[in-house]
């Protein structure tokens, strides 16, 4: 079984991390904002696609995994114990991603931006669950 390595997910948190926090400190400036969101948005696909590889590499049938739709996925996860919260949370997320891509508009970058406080404590405590079970 080949080696599963997480630490491009824990960078990805730690950027978005660090986005927030300075987003928090200058509310008004939305170039702050919008960097928060794109950190967002490849740390929450890159969650994704690490919880899919996670549940492949210990599964007794990875291609069921890959086969899996993404709200059978959290599920799975969330059986698991890899997520704090199940799959309504998650879609909230799922949700924010989507809006993103027009997060230009004032009204969506800003329902996008208040789903990232919450997002980031998910991402984390996934990132915490999968090192425990990995060492």
């Amino acid at each position: 079984m080949s080696e599963l390595i997480i630490s491009h997910l824990k960078k990805a948190i730690l950027t978005l991390e660090e986005a927030l926090n300075a987003s928090l400190k200058k509310p008004e400036d939305k170039l702050y904002r919008d960097a928060t969101i794109q950190r967002f948005e490849y740390t929450y696909e890159l969650s994704c696609k690490m919880l899919r590889r996670y549940l492949s590499h210990f599964s007794d049938s990875p291609e069921n995994i890959k086969v899996m739709t993404f709200p059978e996925l959290i599920r799975a996860a969330w059986k698991q114990k890899l997520l704090k919260s199940s799959w309504n949370i998650w879609y909230s997320f799922r949700d924010a991603r989507n809006k993103s891509n027009h997060a230009y508009e004032e009204n969506l970058a800003k329902q996008v931006y208040v789903k990232i406080p919450k997002f980031l404590e998910e991402a984390s405590y996934l990132y915490d669950q999968m090192e425990k079970k990995l060492q």
